[in-house]
């Protein structure tokens, strides 16, 4: 049957070959098929080089299955991450409101006494009345104090949450570069 269809292969010399093209297959014998041709020695080298190639492609888009799964958890805390500063910095920079406390309870010491839980008074800014609600366990200056002291706490994170919001947009957009890289990578990369 085979002497039929091409009895040169019968008699052919073993050239074990490695044809790379879209799909990589190996041959033992002489063929005619378009590729890149890599020659072999052996029967025996042509098949370890076949299937470590083959072995080294498994593992390389393992890997790359393995880094795009880490990048998107990154991105994903990244992102989250970057919407709590974001929420962070507004309250810290709405604490201007403590302030103001502060300075209408210092100006209406005399009226303030410890152990009041709360009192309205008028804000001097706005010429509104303003609840300010206090610790009955401190006087009058200490429950001032209380609120000068939050207005310099959240002051002092502002500029704190701001760098931290660019560390994490700089965190985002690496990780957005690597996923891109990864997903125009090609095996050889």
């Amino acid at each position: 049957l085979v002497d039929k269809q091409d009895p040169t292969l019968i008699n052919s010399v073993p050239d074990p070959v490695i044809i790379r093209g879209k799909k990589d297959k190996f041959y033992f014998i002489p063929v005619n098929i378009e590729g890149e041709v890599e020659h072999f020695d052996s029967i025996s080298n042509m098949l370890d080089a076949f299937y470590f190639n083959r072995d080294t492609f498994e593992k390389i888009k393992q890997r790359a299955k393995d880094l795009t799964i880490f990048i998107k958890n990154e991105l994903d805390k990244n992102r989250n991450k970057l919407d709590k500063l974001v929420d962070e910095l507004a309250n810290a920079i709405d604490n201007d409101i403590h302030r103001i406390k502060g300075e209408v309870m210092l100006a209406n010491l005399h009226i303030l006494k410890k152990g009041m839980t709360e009192i309205e008074l008028q804000n001097f800014y706005t010429n509104e009345p303003m609840k300010i609600h206090l610790n009955p366990l401190l006087t009058p200056s200490e429950n001032a104090n209380r609120f000068f002291n939050k207005y310099q706490k959240a002051k002092k994170a502002i500029s704190h949450i701001k760098s931290q919001i660019k560390l994490t947009k700089n965190e985002i957009e690496y990780f957005d570069l690597l996923s891109e890289q990864i997903s125009t990578a090609s095996v050889n990369d």
